[in-house]
């Protein structure tokens, strides 16, 4: 491989996956330059709630859960921007997947799936008294949400099938900028 050929697939490989220097010099070496261990979801074994009406018909599979501000903070984004009718946000169909790995959390997914609707996610002292059968199959869907999810490294994360996963949430802009694309 020629010296240039190498450093710019260096350069290329650090822009594009944020590896450190030495990590990225290695895989241009090797002739990688893409992520080989980026998380991935199976969107069909996903649970979700549809919290508001959309015209958009490409799913924007939004993973969060109720003990993460940062998740907190993009929901109510969303919520807003689609109030505003955004017509970025309004091509998309966006599917809330509640999940959660702590007692709280899994409780306030639960929540969120026997009302049918994302405000019992963020409404603690909200009391659902549903029957015993309703409430075993809410926890699996909870529970299944939260294994499907795993191979995550955190929340809030969107995905949109055939693209790389969207880890993190660093304001509306960026986020449109990624819907965009």
């Amino acid at each position: 491989m020629k010296r240039r050929h190498f450093l710019g697939a260096s350069l290329a490989s650090l822009a594009t996956i944020s590896l450190s220097p030495a990590t990225a010099l290695a895989h241009a070496a090797a002739g990688e330059s893409e992520r080989p261990d980026a998380p991935r979801v199976d969107l069909t074994r996903l649970h979700f709630i549809v919290d508001e009406p959309s015209l958009g018909r490409t799913p924007l599979w939004f993973i969060l859960d109720s003990g993460c501000s940062i998740c907190r903070t993009a929901y109510s984004d969303l919520r807003s921007r689609a109030a505003l009718h955004d017509r970025t946000l309004a091509t998309f169909q966006v599917r809330f997947v509640p999940v959660g790995d702590t007692h709280d959390s899994a409780h306030a997914a639960a929540r969120a799936f026997v009302a049918h609707s994302m405000e019992g996610f963020f409404v603690p002292g909200w009391d659902l008294q549903p029957a015993p059968a309703v409430w075993q199959t809410v926890q699996e869907d909870v529970q299944r949400n939260t294994a499907a999810t795993r191979a995550l490294p955190g929340y809030p994360a969107f995905v949109i099938e055939g693209r790389p996963i969207k880890l993190g949430y660093d304001g509306w802009h960026d986020l449109s900028d990624w819907l965009s694309s």
